[in-house]
């Protein structure tokens, strides 16, 4: 791997079997949401060009780490629109992904698939929340979830949250 110093300052990863791509291009970075991107233009382009880990895969690719300045072949997969679209981060100014705050001022953890919302309601705290999501994205999204906590391990199901005389608690199972 090697990495390319650009003349904004930032630097981009790339492995050295795909430095010949770069040939005729000018590389910009380039900012979508909370990640950046590597876009390369032809010499006297001003718009438009193509993604540099798109050109790298040959087609529509996915950053396994979220980084966008990592274009080495470890860290890109082939993928389709929608796979992308679960792997992304959350949305800037929020803390957690799939997180969010009801009218009663409690959080609860809701993610679509398929167009379908998988909610799950009273959490006290922002990070419980988090956790069921994650737990929810991993079981949902599989190798394309992005999880808000990716080092820990996902867990079952914590029903702590719930009220002691809620039909739900695990002991009222039937």
């Amino acid at each position: 791997m090697i990495k390319v110093s650009l003349p904004c300052g930032r630097s981009f990863i790339i492995d050295e079997n795909d430095l010949s791509v770069l040939k005729g291009f000018r590389p910009h970075s380039e900012a979508r949401g909370r990640t950046r991107y590597i876009r390369l233009r032809r010499r006297g382009q001003s718009k438009g060009g193509i993604y540099l880990h798109n050109l790298i895969i040959g087609g529509r690719a996915d950053h396994i780490d979220g980084d966008g300045l990592n274009n080495s072949r470890l860290n890109l997969r082939p993928c389709t629109q929608a796979q992308n679209g679960l792997n992304r981060s959350a949305k800037l100014g929020k803390r957690f992904k799939g997180v969010y705050r009801s009218r009663s001022g409690k959080f609860y953890a809701q993610i679509y698939i398929n167009r379908k919302a998988h909610t799950v309601h009273g959490f006290a705290t922002e990070e419980l929340a988090a956790r069921e999501y994650d737990r929810l994205a991993a079981s949902l999204h599989g190798e394309w979830a992005r999880l808000n906590f990716p080092n820990d391990t996902p867990a079952t199901p914590d029903f702590r949250w719930l009220d002691r005389n809620d039909w739900r608690q695990p002991e009222f199972a039937l």
